[in-house]
């Protein structure tokens, strides 16, 4: 989920968002983006005037980029190394669902996670202290 502080930027600033729209369009054509999602992409792509977003707008696109963009690192933790402490460590998961997710995610051999899979592996990681965050 993206900040207040990023939302209230990218309401304000057409050219930021329509640079989101124009990349969230790149992975579309890969299949990259969910399909609830594209019907608000094409609507802001269609959007010839400088206009503001409105909230909704804006949360909804943040979350198309945070559910399509891959990252390799997350809050400067690499992915790859974060994913290597918690497989290490997945006994310690108390969630079954997260070991499971984090033993399938590591037998893949990903170097690189969509930007929602990483909030989780982060989240992971903490819970473990693998990572120290405040």
């Amino acid at each position: 989920m993206a900040t207040e502080r990023e939302l209230f930027r990218v309401r304000h600033d057409p050219v930021e968002w329509r640079g989101i729209v124009k990349r969230l369009l790149e992975i579309a054509d890969q299949d990259g983006v969910d399909d609830r999602h594209l019907v608000l992409i094409d609507s802001l792509n269609a959007q010839t005037e400088r206009v503001e977003l409105s909230y909704r707008q804006a949360e909804w696109l943040l979350d198309a980029r945070d559910d399509s963009e891959f990252v390799v690192t997350y809050l400067n933790f690499s992915i790859k190394l974060m994913l290597k402490e918690c497989f290490e460590n997945r006994f310690g998961i108390d969630d079954e669902d997260d070991q499971m997710w984090v033993e399938k995610t590591h037998s893949e051999r990903l170097v690189r996670l969509r930007k929602m899979e990483a909030k989780r592996l982060f989240r992971i990681a903490v819970t473990l202290g693998v990572v120290e965050w405040d």
